[in-house]
């Protein structure tokens, strides 16, 4: 049994989940891409780049589907001449089997199925009840995207970077000043700095403050 055809306001929704899926899955991917992984992280790098892929060619047929009139979204993105990229969301349901499989992630799984469905064959073999498809599609690559950006914030947060040092250094109540072999300062923090000024010394230009470093950043 068909479904009933999709209204205008189910297309704006729809198209409302795709745009901010592709945005959100547009803003993890060089945070991704960043990190350093071994044959795993290439893998999950393929994945994330061809489900950005598909998410830009949801909203583009999705567009089209308002374009023309049709509520039916499947008939309408077969027949376009760019259809023939579609096969791409076939190459995003093989790295994303592969991927669950190797980290044994049920949502990995749950997205290569999706994947799957949105790979011209199982359009074809849909038809009109392919807009199920879609309506559970965007949300969940929505959802998606959101939670991999969350989780990108937090690791960020627990990185130990040369910041989180120059600012944990410079809430220490005591003075802290390490020098090279040569004398030049590697680290002074802000109440060292005052005690040398207060004892009229300098002890040169650091190479990086705690002061200078919050400034750069």
């Amino acid at each position: 049994m068909t479904p009933p055809p999709l209204n205008d306001a189910c297309l704006a929704i729809l198209l409302a989940c795709e745009l901010l899926g592709a945005a959100a899955q547009t803003v993890h991917l060089p945070l991704l891409l960043a990190r350093r992984g071994g044959a795993e992280g290439r893998l999950g790098a393929a994945f994330e780049l061809l489900v950005a892929a598909h998410l830009y060619m949801a909203v583009d047929f999705t567009c089209c589907c308002a374009f023309v009139g049709n509520p039916y979204l499947a008939p309408v993105a077969l027949g376009a001449g760019w259809s023939w990229r579609l096969w791409a969301n076939a190459a995003a349901f093989a790295c994303g089997a592969a991927l669950a499989v190797r980290k044994k992630d049920p949502l990995d799984l749950m997205a290569a199925a999706l994947l799957a469905l949105c790979a011209p064959p199982a359009m074809e073999a849909l038809g009109g009840v392919w807009n199920l498809v879609a309506l559970v599609d965007a949300p969940f690559f929505l959802a998606r995207a959101l939670l991999a950006l969350v989780g990108d914030v937090q690791r960020h947060k627990s990185e130990l970077t040369r910041f989180s040092i120059a600012e944990t250094m410079n809430t220490v109540p005591v003075g802290a000043l390490v020098v090279d072999a040569g004398g030049r300062s590697l680290l002074l923090n802000d109440s060292m700095r005052a005690l040398l000024r207060d004892l009229g010394l300098r002890r040169g230009t650091p190479a990086w403050t705690a002061s200078s470093t919050k400034a750069r950043a």
